[in-house]
């Protein structure tokens, strides 16, 4: 179909492959560790379902990597925790779901 002069065509994402998801998430991972002893926080913009799963395994491997918790917000923002902020971050996780947030 051609487009209409001076239009541009709508942008389409190409799914990631199974090898290029794995690579990801191995060439991720360190510089997200890396970031977060440095810095406490990583912040990562994942706008699709799939970026958003890359996402989320980026920060168990991380966690297990620095063999401490690290957990993944909202909107992909990695937060590596205190030993302390662990039970109450947890609590107010399992409180949000019980009251149905």
């Amino acid at each position: 179909m051609t487009q209409p002069l001076g239009t541009q065509p709508a942008y389409q994402r190409t799914p990631l492959s199974a090898e290029e998801r794995a690579r990801g998430e191995a060439y991720f991972a360190p510089y997200v560790a890396e970031t977060l002893v440095a810095k406490g926080r990583f912040r990562v913009t994942a706008d699709t379902p799939e970026m958003v799963e890359l996402s989320q395994k980026v920060a168990r491997r991380v966690g297990d990597m620095l063999r401490r918790p690290v957990v993944s917000c909202q909107f992909q923002a990695f937060r590596l925790l205190k030993p302390r902020s662990l039970r109450s971050s947890l609590m107010s996780r399992f409180a949000g779901s019980q009251s149905g947030g």
